[in-house]
């Protein structure tokens, strides 16, 4: 899942957040929606809604396992 601009100041926000924070936190890869919006607010608005640890999933691990790249 790719929620991309459900995540910054959209109705749906709180629920992407919460499957990113706990249940889905493996499925849910970063998106910034851009052109919509530029790339610095939509990732201020991902670490205002992500726990720590769900963060690093989300902006990073999921990707890498997504396209092979783990080590």
């Amino acid at each position: 899942i790719s929620p991309d601009c459900y995540m910054v100041n959209s109705i749906g926000q709180t629920d992407y957040a919460l499957a990113a924070n706990y249940r889905l936190r493996d499925k849910v890869i970063f998106g910034s929606a851009y052109p919509v919006f530029d790339l610095k607010s939509a990732v201020e608005q991902y670490n205002k809604l992500l726990r720590p640890e769900a963060l690093e999933d989300v902006m990073y691990n999921n990707a890498m396992r997504a396209l092979g790249l783990e080590k």
